[in-house]
């Protein structure tokens, strides 16, 4: 074996182990480690890469979005304390994002679609609205989480916070789908709203 590629392997033994466990969690976030080496990922499937995310179809954890020709497709998720919590800290170790933003993974199968990404409480938007468009090859947004919102998520009794994705065709000819996952928010979180 060559010897440069022999110093980049490093032999630890046994995941039963608790200083091998701790070596390989150093290495892989414990939510992406599958449970059969000590991590919180159920099975052998680990996330793919959002780069290499191709195609119309939902990889892992991403919602689907169809877009009619030179139409507006929009999606609502109610974020709670939690999932805002647990959304800012899965964000704070991926790609270089920061404890203060959640980490939007976006994505179209042909391109020509634009994203406005927007918070939201009591349906009144709180902040300006990001915008970008969404291409072939997987993107990694930061969304800044809003100012003075405080630890509680929102929850202060002037109304829930919520964001807001605004899919938007740029492409009169033909549809196409959008896909997007959004750390520590469910798919099952995030509704259709009227355009």
């Amino acid at each position: 074996m060559d010897p440069v590629t022999a110093s980049k392997i490093q032999v630890l033994g046994s995941v039963d182990d608790d200083e091998v466990r701790a070596a390989l969690l150093d290495e892989v976030a414990k939510e992406d480690l599958p449970d059969f080496l000590g991590g919180e990922r159920r099975g052998a499937s680990c996330p793919v890469f959002y780069k290499l995310r191709v195609g119309e179809h939902p990889i892992d954890e991403e919602v689907e979005v169809h877009l009619a020709a030179g139409r507006a497709t929009v999606r609502v998720a109610s974020i709670t304390p939690a999932m805002m919590a647990a959304a800012a800290a899965a964000a704070a170790g991926a790609h270089e994002a920061r404890a203060d933003c959640l980490e939007l993974l976006v994505r179209s199968h042909n391109g020509g679609a634009r994203l406005e990404v927007r918070w939201l409480r009591g349906g009144v938007a709180i902040e300006p609205s990001q915008q970008l468009d969404v291409n072939t090859a997987g993107q990694a947004v930061l969304v800044p989480l809003p100012a003075g919102i405080g630890g509680n998520g929102g929850d202060d009794g002037a109304g829930m916070l919520e964001l807001q994705l605004s899919f938007i065709s740029e492409n009169y000819y033909r549809s196409c789908v959008c896909l997007f996952e959004l750390s520590g928010v469910s798919p099952e979180a995030w509704v259709e709203r009227p355009a």
